[in-house]
């Protein structure tokens, strides 16, 4: 799920095309459904570890639902997408 260089691991929390972008869907899932915009109370990420090294695992609290018009959101994406830009993944795109 990381890539190769950068272990930047990029997903995108808007409503999406899950059949797009090289992706494959799940096998019964509908052609052309969108899924959600991933907005959760909390948010959970494991990485399992080669061989016999720890998971490594983290857990913290959900953003609310992104508004453009929120100054505040608007600083805060940008910070985290200057964040992004310094590792110099070319796989993430931003939207």
């Amino acid at each position: 799920m990381t890539h190769k260089g950068t272990g930047v691991f990029c997903y995108g929390f808007f409503r999406h095309d899950p059949t797009s972008g090289g992706y494959v869907a799940p096998p019964n899932w509908p052609r052309h459904h969108r899924r959600g915009p991933g907005v959760g109370k909390r948010y959970r990420v494991t990485v399992a570890g080669p061989g016999v090294t720890p998971d490594i695992s983290w857990e913290g609290l959900g953003l609310h639902p992104y508004s453009p018009k929120n100054p505040a959101d608007i600083a805060y994406e940008q910070a985290q997408n200057a964040i992004l830009d310094s590792y110099g993944d070319r796989l993430c795109r931003q939207h």
